[in-house]
């Protein structure tokens, strides 16, 4: 009607009732405080309620960013140790990509079980080098002679790009992370650094923080 009046208990439970039906809204409030019932102790009944829907949002927030936190500096260590391995297995200017060299370095890797899985890929898309290809038992995202061009952080570094994917693996019941760094020799691109880890150590530090 175009006119100012104090609102209700009545608008109130409408402009709920909208808020509830509408799918864009995520968090709800009160809109209107009505002035129809004792105002005694509303304020604080209202501010109890806005407050209980609101620490399970923000909560919920601050362990995402958390999470991505977490992720971030797993990323950016494997990144360092993916450096590494690309300078160790890169070929000299001018000569070709040499797999067996590449299989000589994962093998000369001290520790390497507790190192992340390390994989050198050919630019046809086949595994020419694994660090953990012998060991029982080791953590395998897929059998080791797969064909790895539809993996798009592969496929990435193949075409001389960066990249990065989180990915389950159903039969180990567990996300990793896998990153994949361009093995260049002549200004081409001769192979691809893949390495993958879990993201267990992750997840336990969410719970803890949850």
């Amino acid at each position: 009607e175009g006119r100012h009046r104090p609102a209700t208990l009545k608008d109130l439970v409408d402009l709920t009732r909208l808020q509830a039906a509408l799918e864009n809204l995520h968090i709800m409030h009160a809109i209107a405080i009505p002035q129809d019932i004792p105002q005694p102790g509303f304020d604080r009944i209202l501010f109890a309620n806005v407050l209980v829907l609101a620490v399970p949002y923000f909560a919920l927030r601050a362990a995402r960013t958390y999470e991505r936190h977490l992720l971030g500096l797993m990323e950016e260590g494997l990144v360092l140790q993916g450096r590494a391995v690309v300078a160790a297995v890169a070929p000299p200017p001018g000569e070709p990509f040499d797999p067996a060299a590449a299989r000589a370095y994962l093998a000369r890797l001290e520790d390497r079980w507790s190192l992340p899985r390390i994989r050198v890929v050919t630019c046809g898309g086949t595994l020419a080098a694994d660090s953990q290809v012998e060991r029982p038992g080791a953590y395998r995202e897929r059998p080791a002679g797969d064909d790895f061009l539809g993996r798009p952080e592969v496929a990435a570094a193949l075409e001389g790009r960066y990249g990065a994917r989180t990915r389950p693996d159903p039969r180990e019941r567990r996300i990793a992370l896998f990153i994949a760094l361009p093995v260049r020799t002549g200004g081409t691109v001769a192979a691809a650094v893949c390495l993958a880890r879990p993201t267990t150590r992750v997840m336990a530090a969410l719970r803890s923080f949850k």
